[in-house]
């Protein structure tokens, strides 16, 4: 990795397979309808299809979990939201969501109820409910909650306003008040708002589910969150449900888990979509 920033090298990466992957040279818009800017690593709108990658594209799109809410940046070739159905809509499909589970060192068996962005219901709110990039569960309703950044620069965090004070008070300190996994250096407002969406996802932790935070090991602003919350956001309790999942790793295992066919060749094109070369050895 040079000393350019992992996001930028991305992109310039992602330049690279629009035109000679997908040959498609035509620039696409991101903004709003006040400003709105060309770029390269950006697909023209009418074909995001095609940040699906080709094995599993008409397949993820025939399906029932095409129904989600797209986000606004989902033709964009850095799309976390693409990048958590490359990911996982193939293992569903195919019935492979184990590699995961074995990666995770949870049980393997009756792997069901897989859901991209899933809504918690763990806050008792009307709204503003935690959503999280994938959900799977596992035997007797082992609950297993994934959070995946791909180029972002942080885990999201908010100003400490009238609303976000409030919403800290009716819905989130109820669920800190006795519990076991989150430091009590944490439990309080200032430093949960600081790190919102960290804190948010972690408060998910139980008995029965496990948190994941999973991303580029390279990219190293997220990297040193999610090591933060590991090391000092929860007990020892808690660290034993939540995972730090490296996307490196990640491709690493599923792709020398696969001898041939269809779902190998996904995963090959995968890793040629989204990471650098230099970052992952699928020997």
């Amino acid at each position: 990795m040079t000393k350019k920033n992992f996001r930028e090298e991305i992109k310039q990466h992602l330049i690279h397979y629009k035109k000679d992957v997908l040959n498609i040279y035509e620039l696409g818009i991101n903004g709003n309808k006040r400003f709105k800017r060309p770029y390269e690593h950006i697909l023209p709108e009418r074909l995001s299809r095609l940040n699906i990658i080709k094995q599993y594209r008409d397949d993820f799109f025939g399906s029932s979990y095409s129904e989600i809410e797209t986000h606004d940046c989902f033709h964009h070739l850095n799309s976390s939201q693409a990048l958590c159905i490359n990911l996982f809509y193939p293992l569903i499909a195919e019935d492979r969501l184990s590699l995961i589970a074995e990666l995770l060192n949870l049980p393997q068996d009756e792997i069901r109820n897989p859901a991209f962005e899933f809504i918690a219901d763990l806050e008792q709110t009307e709204s503003g409910r935690t959503n999280f990039d994938f959900y799977f569960e596992i035997a007797q309703q082992f609950k297993v909650y994934v959070e995946l950044k791909y180029t972002e620069n942080k885990f999201g965090n908010v100003n400490i306003n009238p609303y976000y004070k409030n919403k800290f008070e009716k819905t989130y300190l109820p669920l800190l008040v006795n519990n076991p996994y989150i430091r009590k250096e944490f439990k309080s407002m200032t430093p949960f708002l600081e790190n919102y969406q960290i804190m948010r996802n972690l408060v998910h932790i139980g008995d029965d589910s496990t948190v994941v935070f999973l991303y580029p090991e390279a990219n190293r602003k997220i990297h040193e969150q999610a090591l933060l919350a590991f090391k000092e956001m929860v007990t020892e309790k808690g660290r034993q449900h939540l995972k730090l999942l490296a996307l490196e790793e990640t491709l690493q295992h599923i792709t020398s888990s696969l001898n041939s066919g269809r779902l190998k060749n996904h995963f090959d094109d995968f890793v040629e979509k989204y990471l650098l070369s230099s970052t992952i050895n699928t020997q």
